[in-house]
């Protein structure tokens, strides 16, 4: 069950991320995402480190740099938010 959980939550996510990004693959945006959360539990920065790994992996991808910077700035803003309002 926390399995199904946890799945949909990273769903929640990248679907969100499409949402600010249209032009973003799924593709990309789950495989950044998941490797940026990985790359974040394991160096020193943690959150920030994840973010830049993100960033440049979707810029890498072929998003231009100005609508990733806004995208994940926007899903940034909202997670906290939703997170802050509970």
């Amino acid at each position: 069950l926390v399995f199904l959980f946890v799945s949909l939550s990273f769903l929640s996510l990248w679907w969100m991320t499409k949402i600010a990004m249209p032009a973003a693959s799924f593709f990309g945006i789950s495989t950044s995402q998941l490797s940026s959360n990985a790359f974040s539990r394991v160096v020193p920065g943690g959150a920030a480190a994840g973010a830049a790994l993100q960033y440049r992996m979707l810029t890498v991808g072929g998003m231009a740099p100005a609508t990733v910077g806004a995208g994940l700035t926007t899903v940034s803003l909202l997670l906290t938010a939703t997170i802050s309002g509970s």
